[in-house]
């Protein structure tokens, strides 16, 4: 007997209706193993039914909520394989190539039964050298850490993650669709060696400060902002909000000029998880500000039988979306590696702050 559960989503969730999904492309230099894939997502979404709700309107109770079925799965609903034509690997060009495997904005997604979570094997042009494997998964549904979590158990054991929403999390608010254009983003690596150096420098002020730490200063300082955004993985900050939980559990805090001036202060800053002064109403309304997100603390190699590795990751788009915001994702392309995405709704001129 088919058995139907309705989850509530929360204030968090509705806020990233705004966005299109979480998407990532993994690159490997051979032939991904199709059949394992296909069983293993299968297993993954056993594991984790939540994956196949589709987003439903409660008319009565005016909530949004993520609907799903005890229903057999169907693995050709969720894993599909194609060919495309050759293109660049990069974030610009694999985002237009691969734009129809990536999930679309949550609230393009209601009420009419559209997929929320995408698995697709790609082999590019006539090489059979060239694979990409492409995850995306809604942002309704997910944050970047679920995303991961999720991500992971391609090799890892699935294992089910808890869907029901934790009554109490703080509400998220996201600004967008107030900027005129979606923002131009150039992407590049960063040197560690760079890092490394600015590591020592901080070494007179503090004790320790992280790679996202310089990265954070380095992007915020350089982005001519009155203030900035840095989002935060709230499980384990918040008792309630375990590593089990999937769902979106950001958070973020503010820093203004003196929090991030040096990769010393914004350590401090999150020591204190409290600041001495905010954006001013026109600050906040009017002037230029930035978010910094770092997903390289989830990245996971994937790896497959055979030795098969991955060469390249990078996250996707499949809609720009309009932005008040410059914004910077850090990410690692594979373990050994990081680099950042950077779009900015002033300029980006391409120039690397990391070399």
């Amino acid at each position: 007997m088919t058995t139907t559960t309705s989850v509530p989503l929360s204030p968090g969730d509705i806020a990233m209706n705004e966005f299109c999904g979480i998407s990532t492309a993994t690159y490997y230099p051979g032939q991904l193993p199709i059949d394992f894939l296909r069983k293993r997502t299968t297993e993954i979404i056993e594991k984790n039914p939540w994956l196949t709700s589709t987003l439903k309107k409660n008319t009565q109770s005016n909530t949004l909520c993520a609907v799903f079925s005890s229903d057999p799965v169907q693995s050709e609903d969720y894993f599909n394989v194609v060919n495309v034509p050759a293109f660049e690997p990069s974030f610009q060009s694999a985002s237009r190539a691969l734009k129809d495997f990536q999930i679309r904005k949550g609230k393009e997604c209601i009420d009419n039964d559209e997929k929320l979570f995408k698995v697709t094997a790609v082999s590019v042009g006539d090489s059979k050298a060239e694979t990409v494997l492409i995850v995306s998964l809604s942002h309704t549904l997910a944050d970047g850490f679920t995303f991961y979590s999720i991500y992971s158990m391609f090799e890892k054991t699935p294992y089910p993650m808890t869907f029901e929403r934790v009554d109490g999390f703080a509400d998220q608010s996201v600004v967008a669709n107030l900027a005129t254009a979606p923002p131009p983003i150039v992407q590049y690596e960063i040197d560690l060696g760079v890092i490394e150096k600015e590591k020592e420098k901080t070494k007179k002020d503090v004790e320790y400060v992280s790679t996202n730490d310089v990265v954070t200063s380095t992007f915020l300082s350089n982005s001519g902002i009155n203030y900035g955004m840095m989002a935060l993985n709230m499980r384990g900050r918040v008792s309630s909000v375990t590593n089990n939980h999937a769902g979106n559990y950001e958070g973020s805090i503010v820093l203004m000029p003196a929090n991030f001036e040096s990769p010393a202060s914004v350590r401090t800053a999150l020591k204190k998880f409290k600041l001495d002064a905010f954006p001013t109403f026109l600050q906040a309304c009017l002037g230029k500000n930035a978010v910094v997100s770092n997903w390289a603390s989830f990245h996971h190699d994937l790896k497959f039988e055979g030795g098969l590795k991955p060469v390249d990751h990078h996250p996707l788009e499949r809609d720009s979306v309009h932005m008040i915001w410059s914004t910077g994702i850090i990410y690692k392309p594979t373990a050994e590696r990081l680099a950042l995405l950077y779009g900015d709704t002033k300029k980006a001129n391409g120039v690397n702050l990391f070399q």
